[in-house]
This record gives C-alpha cells, structure tokens and sequence, in this order.
C-alpha cells in the first residue's frame, strides 16, 4: 500500500490494484478516486496494462478515457488528482508519481488535442462516461470542425444539453463556455474540456434574499452558506417562514431580492438546467394512495428517468431505492394501507429515483411518533454521508444532533446559523425545547443583531460567502454569468416524449382506479339506477320529450361527476411532476381518454335499460351517440372546473351551479323563445340545450340532425372545456 511514490512493479505478481481502499496495492486518497478505481495487470516482464473497474470519475491515459488499454514507456496515467508516468525499460517496470494536482472542483480533464471527438453519455462506450440517472445513454458529442474550432452537439438527450444556461441543438464552443449534461458541468479552456465535479459535490450560497406576500414579509435579508453533503435544518415556530425558505432555496419561489447560487451560478436565472439535480419533498403526499409501493415508483420511473432507459434498468432502480428505504417487505402492498413513516419513505424515494445532487425537505416528520421521527432522521443523515447535500425544515428539536448545522428562522430573519450542539448555550436555555420560547425574549438590540455580531455568523455566513467568492473556481468560471445570452431564463422546458408521457400516465390512471373499486362500483352504479327510476317513472306514462330530456341531463350528470375531483384532488402529485418533467397535455388527455371510457359503458347501460322497457321512437344508435356525445361534454367540463378550484369541497360545490342551470336554460321549464334576452343567449352555453334539441329531433325521425348545426355545437363543447382546463391549469404552474 503506497501513495505518491515510485512504485516498482514485479512481474512476478499479475495484478496490482489501485484505489481509496487501504487495502489497495496503490493507494490514493482522494474522493475524486474510488474505491476500487483501476487495476494494473502485468502481461510479462515489459508489458503491462491499466484497466478501469467502472469508476465513476474514471481513468485517463494521455488525456483519453479508456477502459482497457497497453502502457507504453511515458504515457501519463490520470486517477482522480493524481497523474503518474510509466517507465518501462530494461531495468523493469516503474510507476513514477512526478505530480499530485491540487483538490480542486476538477475531477477530470480532456486534451481536444487528442480527440477528434469527445462522446458524452451513460453508456459504456461513451468517451465521456457519467453516472447519473439525468443524463442520456448518448447524451452529446463536442467535436473538431475546423483548425482549432470545436462544436457540441445534442443527440437528442431527454434533459438536454445546455452551453451557458440555454439548451443548444449544436453550438460553436467559446473560450470559457460551460457545457451542462444532466447535472454535470464541463468548462471549456485553451482546447480542453474540463470536468466540474457537481454530481455529488453541490455548494448552494444564499446571499440577501427577502419574499414578500400580500405587502407581508415572509424572509427578510437572509443569508446562508450550505457546503457539499452537508444535512442541514431549517428550524423554527410554526408560521416563521421556514416552508417559504425551503420554496424559495430549491427554486420553486421565486425571491423578492437578492441571489442564489449553485456552484457558483445563479439559481434563478438558471432554473431550467438545474431543476433535474433538485429533489423536493414537500409536506403533502406526492404519491398516489390506490397504488402500491412498486407500482408508485415504477411508474414515477417511467415518468422520471431518461426513456433511453430499458425497463429492465428502471426496475433495478426502483429496487435499489426501495431497498434504501428500507420498504422491500412492503413493496407490494397499497400505499394507504402503510403508516405515516412508510409513505413519507416512498414520496421520498421518487425523488431519490433521479439520484438529485440537493434533497429539500419539508417538515417530513410532521405528525410522527418519535420512533418514526428518529427512524426518518437517521435516514436523511444516511443519504447525506452518502454524497446528497439534504436540506429540511421542521419544527421538531428531539433528533437536532444528526444535522451538520441548523438554522433558526423566526418572524422571518434569519436569527441563529451553526452548530446544533451550541444551540442551547447560545441561547442561553437548559434543553434544546426551550429555544423556541426563548425567541420571544429578545436580548437588546434584538435576535438578528446579535446573531450578526457573533462569532457564528463570521464562520458560517461571512468567512463561507467570503471562501467562495474567492475559489479558484469562481475565477476561471466568472466569465459564464457575464454573457448575454445567459440571462435567459427557461420556465418548464419539457424535454420529455409528449406520446410516451401520456401512455405512461394514462396506464397508471386506469391502474389507479382499477384499484379503487369502490369508487368504480359507485360510478358504474349510477347507469342502472338512475336507468331504473326512468323506467319507473315512464313506463306506463310516455312523456318523450321529458324521457329525453332526463336523458340528456343524465348525460351530462355522468361525464361532470366523473371528472370534477381529478384534477384537484392529485394537485400535489401534478405540481411536483409538472416541475420535474411533466407535460400538460398528455396529462389533461390522459383522464380525457380514460373517463371517457367509463362514460362510454355508462351511456351503454342506461340506454340498453332504457330503450328496452319504455320504448320510444326514433334510431336508438343516434339517440346513443348523441347522449354519449353529451356525457363527453359534461366531462370535459368537468376537467375545466377541476381546473379553476383547488380543493375537491369547492369542485363539488360548484356542481349544482353547473347542473341546475342546465335545466332552466335548456328549454324544458320555459321555452327559449319566451325567455327574455339575456336568458336566450345564456341558454346558448348550456349543454343539455343542444344535446336535448338533437334528440328531439331524432325522435320525430330526422335522422339527419346528428349531422346538423346543432351538433355541431354540441360537438364543440370538448375542445372549448379543454382549451379552459388547459389554461387555468397551466396557471397552477409553481414558477410562473
């Protein structure tokens, strides 16, 4: 076991392996080199080779990525910061170790001197090899076009390639240009591509944020500094502002004033090419209750995770996070049938499914038992040591030790940033529970003050805002937020398959109320029973035209209440999905398919019944189409009202507003020419009207009124409701 010195290789012994492990032949210990990195296999008494063994920073061999590859006399080998040169002559074969770079946010570098073309992906093949879950199989290509000019180049990667904060097809590389793929950044230097170690390493720097609502402070003057891996609380009496904090930190809120930054780039400005390294959990279930377990992240993964992904590859993801989370006996059981802890675990794991470099919590022990609490936070902790920077906001104190700092935010300032284990001295209280009643004593001058004229403050804010702005890295990189074109901010730019996205979501929509069946046997009973009361009360008196209009109005009744609490009722789920990678039209078309095949059986049954004990005249198959025609009508409605509202009570509430109109304006109380104006042209926007007038007149044997004026007409209520739905739920969209 060495480190940074020759190193004389017997060719008596085949394999020399070199790693972090102190168990290695050749160790090297730096976080840039894994474990088992690389392996030297000796092939004789002057040959020998260097094979990589999947390491996720890899193995260069004169600048080149290689997997395997012969070693020749000066080739220079590049594992993690240290570079050592091969000497093989005859005295024997030797490792010489003239340089170990410096730790620095470099964990690679590619001399374009020795590539015509440098291939960026996750597959094995790739030149450029990156192991994240955000980055396609073939990602990019930067590639020589001309004497010294070079081009990147999209191959049509899921999350897409951006130069500079703006998503590219192909583009021209510039001296200090920063080309991002997936979460990991490259700077492009001098002809050499330079590989920034974001993926594990994530530094989040918040210098005088404030957020203001209704003229309300929410934050005032906030600043922090959240160093790579770090488990990081947000504490502080309900109603202080810390949800506000964590929205406004992973983007979801945009601040009054003020900055943040990743790495060194701004956070706002840059959203669009950030968003996919950012994991939020928020206080609410983002998890749908009829599903199971597997089903939840499976279907999450098809959402989530790039489609150049097999299934076979997105299932050992899933397993991989259930087995993190400690769920595999519970895998297949449904998730409201699991206590509190177990679905906060899943909501948690499909976030962890895109392995995000910035975990932010929301009160994600709320409500627990203190087993529980002390289970999840040992859990955070866990995936904090294992290279994720977890940020949470809670209220709760018993399990403060296992943060790395805490935050105390109270009436909006910032009052306390540091270590949890000083908290109590600070504050001068007896147990860390009584700080929160300490806060409404405030010492002279107040809490803010004092927090800015102590020693924590100094370390945690000042000395750490200080550090970066004067890295090494800010220098070489400032140049990126000075362009032009890197003010251009992306809302929702979907990088994800329209058509696949509704497949997936239409598949997981009948799955979702496969399984709630008895809402199901609710819905579908509604056909034979209202069919029945029809029958009941028409089949000795043959009122057509009032048979007619019950159907219409029943019609109408099936599709509204079909739809009116879907949209609402998952509006946590659709907002974390919408930012992620959630379209909206494949979402809004995904119910309209499905519920319009429980309409489809709905109409069947009442019709079948119907048509068979109070026979009516007129074609029976026209009369169907016109009714079904109706009950699609009435659930697009629906959707727009589902739409407007945001909770399930108001939608419900505005079903009798929507319904009982249909039938004074529809012709049947009083007739349309014996209403005054204003009732004429109200009537024009009622459904049951057109629909009632078209099977008026099918009944009376003209069977070319289904092709008339008034269906067409009728006809056009779907696309008017779901260009309404459309709209009022785009603007639901958290960052608009």
């Amino acid at each position: 076991m060495t480190q940074s010195r020759d190193f004389t290789i017997e060719p008596s012994k085949l394999v020399y392996t070199i790693g972090r492990n102190e168990d290695s032949e050749i160790y090297l210990n730096s976080p840039q080199v894994s474990r088992f990195h690389a392996q030297l296999n000796v092939l004789g008494d002057s040959s020998l080779e260097i094979e990589d063994l999947d390491s996720k920073y890899g193995t260069l061999v004169n600048g080149r990525r290689v997997k395997r590859q012969s070693l020749r006399d000066g080739d220079k080998i590049l594992v993690g910061i240290f570079e050592f040169v091969v000497q093989i002559n005859a005295m024997g074969m030797t490792l010489k170790f003239p340089v170990k770079k410096p730790e620095s946010n470099f964990v690679a570098e590619y001399d374009l001197a020795y590539h015509s073309s440098l291939l960026i992906g996750r597959g094995k093949n790739c030149t450029i090899v990156l192991d994240s879950q955000q980055v396609s199989r073939i990602h990019s290509r930067i590639e020589k076009t001309h004497e010294n000019q070079y081009t990147v180049v999209d191959l049509g990667s899921t999350n897409g390639t951006f130069v500079n904060g703006r998503r590219i097809e192909k583009k021209i590389l510039k001296n200090k240009d920063i080309i991002q793929a997936g979460p990991i950044r490259f700077l492009f230097l001098d002809g050499t591509i330079y590989q920034l170690n974001e993926k594990d390493i994530v530094r989040m720097d918040i210098v005088n944020i404030a957020k203001s609502v209704n003229k309300v402070e929410i934050l005032r003057d906030t600043s922090l500094s959240i160093l790579p891996r770090e488990f990081v609380g947000i504490l502080g009496p309900s109603g202080s502002g810390k949800s506000t904090l964590v929205n406004v930190l992973n983007g979801n809120i945009l601040p009054d004033c003020g900055k943040i930054s990743l790495n060194g780039t701004d956070l706002t400005k840059n959203y669009a090419s950030f968003k996919s390294a950012i994991g939020f959990v928020p206080q609410e279930d983002i998890v749908h209750p009829e599903l199971s377990v597997w089903d939840t992240l499976l279907y999450a993964a098809e959402l989530r995770l790039p489609e150049d992904m097999n299934m076979d590859e997105k299932r050992k993801r899933v397993e991989k996070v259930i087995s993190t989370l400690e769920l595999d006996e519970r895998k297949h059981t449904k998730v409201h049938s699991l206590s509190g802890g177990q679905r906060k675990r899943v909501s948690l794991g499909v976030e962890l499914l895109t392995e995000p470099s910035l975990l932010f919590l929301d009160e994600p022990t709320s409500g627990l038992d203190p087993g529980l609490e002390q289970k999840m936070m040992q859990l955070f902790r866990r995936i904090a040591d294992s290279g994720q920077t977890v940020i949470m906001a809670t209220h709760l104190l018993n399990e403060m030790a296992l943060f790395d700092l805490v935050a105390i935010v109270f009436e909006g300032d910032l009052v306390y940033y540091g270590p949890p284990s000083d908290l109590v001295s600070y504050f001068k209280v007896e147990k860390p529970n009584d700080v929160y009643n300490r806060l409404y004593y405030p010492p002279e001058g107040g809490w803010v003050q004092r927090f800015k004229n102590s020693l924590y403050y100094k370390e945690y804010v000042v000395g750490r805002l200080k550090m970066n702005k004067e890295s090494a890295l800010s220098s070489q990189v400032k140049a990126e937020n000075s362009r032009d074109g890197f003010e251009g901010m992306i809302f929702f730019n979907q990088q994800f398959s329209g058509l696949r996205q509704f497949k997936t979501l239409s598949k997981r929509y009948i799955s979702i109320i496969s399984h709630d069946i008895v809402n199901v046997c609710i819905l579908l009973g509604q056909a034979p029973v209202i069919a029945l009361l029809l029958i009941l009360v028409f089949v000795n008196y043959r009122n057509v035209w009032s048979l007619l209009f019950s159907l219409s109005l029943s019609a109408i009744w099936f599709g509204c209440i079909n739809s009116i609490k879907e949209i609402t009722k998952e509006k946590h789920i659709y907002a974390r999905e919408r930012v992620v990678s959630l379209k909206l039209a494949p979402y809004l078309f995904s119910k309209v398919v499905v519920l319009s095949g429980l309409c489809v059986v709905q109409c069947c049954v009442l019709m079948a019944m119907v048509s068979l004990f109070v026979p009516f005249e007129g074609s029976v198959p026209l009369m169907f189409g016109v009714v079904l025609v109706s009950a699609l009508c009435g659930l697009t409605l629906g959707l727009a009202i589902s739409a407007m509202v945001n909770t399930t009570d108001k939608a419900l509430g505005v079903l009798p507003v929507i319904l009982i109109p249909q039938i004074l304006f529809s012709g049947t109380v009083v007739n349309i020419d014996n209403m005054i104006p204003v009732s004429q042209i109200i009537s024009n926007f009622m459904i049951c009207r057109w629909s009632y007038g078209l099977l008026k007149k099918i009944s009376v044997w003209e069977s070319g009124a289904v092709f008339d004026t008034d269906m067409l007409v009728l006809v056009a209520f779907i696309p008017v409701s779901i260009l309404v739905a459309l709209f009022f739920q785009k603007r639901k969209d958290i960052r608009r």
